[in-house]
């Protein structure tokens, strides 16, 4: 089946009952829109254009979120639609290189990225801290040991009211052992401060230590 990849405005895009969410996954809606606001453009959509309207098909949550963004574009992927047909339709569109992406993806072996830590209880500032200084000491001793790279770690902060921590270092994005490794470590800083909600807007369900009693 042919598809083009398009971007769009998403306040062109309508829900539809035929077409209904029924994605069953484990985002915490506001995490990922506080995540998702770090970068663009946010992860592609499937439309489906029907009397010259586009219904949303797959990926309601990143279309809602755009529009509470104020996110002038997302991209779209249209199956048996063409950008002539969107023209037609009266609706503007720009199309994207498939194959071009996908290059440009392969070809990025790191990335100046933001990770978002929603915790389950208020950490006072001490905690914090703490925590900021054990990943920054991964990020620093992974990347210069494994990649040659000084300096990774770029930032950190933690907002108290939303018990959100917040740090932007330098990230390998196709780095396995990096991935086990960072995420054993917030395994055990979950242990630590009585765990996880969230990481990067999805419901951090790794097992978090029993409190023993006697």
């Amino acid at each position: 089946m042919a598809f083009g990849v398009f971007e769009i405005d998403p306040e062109i895009v309508i829900e539809s009952p035929e077409f209904p969410d029924t994605s069953e996954d484990n985002f915490v809606f506001e995490h990922l829109k506080r995540y998702c606001s770090k970068f663009e453009p946010l992860p592609a959509i499937t439309v489906r254009l029907e009397s010259s309207k586009l219904i949303v098909t797959e990926g309601h949550k990143y279309c809602r979120m755009a529009r509470e963004l104020g996110r002038k574009a997302i991209r779209a992927i249209a199956h048996d639609c063409t950008v002539d047909d969107l023209k037609k339709s009266g609706i503007s569109a720009r199309e994207l290189d498939l194959s071009t992406l996908h290059a440009e993806h392969a070809a990025l072996t790191f990335s100046d990225s933001w990770h978002v830590i929603f915790v389950r209880n208020p950490l006072g500032y001490e905690t914090a801290r703490s925590v900021e200084a054990q990943i920054e000491s991964f990020v620093e001793n992974y990347m210069a040991t494994q990649h040659h790279i000084e300096n990774a770690f770029q930032s950190g902060g933690y907002d108290v009211d939303g018990r959100c921590l917040e740090f932007s270092f330098v990230t390998p994005t196709h780095d396995k052992q990096w991935a086990d490794g960072f995420l054993q470590l917030l395994v055990t800083i979950a242990d630590q401060i009585g765990g996880i909600e969230s990481y990067q807007g999805l419901r951090f369900e790794h097992s978090v230590t029993p409190q023993k009693t006697d």
